[in-house]
C-alpha cells in the first residue's frame, strides 16, 4: 500500500534519479500489517506536516470504518503498451473476485493513451 503524493513530509529528499525532479514521489512507512500502517499514517498526519512542509496537502486525519464502507476500485487490465503475464492476470482476477465478495464494486478502468504521451 502506498500513500498519496502530498500526504507525508518529504522536504529535503531528492529525486530517485537525477533529472527526474518533476516526477512526483512519495515517502511513507512500509509494514506487513495494515493496522501498523494505519497507526503510522495517523501519527504523521496528526502532526500537521503541511505547517512545516509546503509539499504536504492540508488534510487532517479522518478515521473510516471499511467494514461498513463499500468502495469502488478501478482495474487496469492492460495499459496499451505491455500486456500482463498470465500469472499477473490471474492475480488481478483473484483480487477482483476477493473485493467483490467483500461487497466492493470493481470496474474496468482504461488509462489515458499512455503510448501517445
Amino acid at each position: 500500500m502506498r500513500s498519496s503524493i502530498g500526504r507525508f513530509p518529504c522536504q529535503g529528499t531528492h529525486a530517485p534519479v537525477p533529472g527526474l525532479e518533476t516526477v512526483a514521489t512519495t515517502s511513507a512507512p512500509m509494514s506487513r500489517r495494515l493496522e501498523d500502517l494505519e497507526e503510522s499514517w495517523k501519527r504523521v498526519v496528526e502532526m500537521r506536516p503541511w505547517e512545516y512542509d509546503h509539499t504536504c496537502v492540508p488534510l487532517p486525519w479522518r478515521p473510516i470504518n471499511l467494514q461498513e464502507t463499500k468502495l469502488k476500485y478501478g482495474m487496469i487490465w492492460e495499459d496499451g503498451i505491455i500486456s500482463p503475464s498470465p500469472a499477473c492476470r490471474r492475480t488481478l482476477e483473484w483480487v477482483c473476485d476477493a473485493l467483490e465478495k467483500q461487497g466492493h464494486e470493481v470496474v474496468d478502468f482504461a488509462p489515458l493513451a499512455s503510448q501517445k504521451v
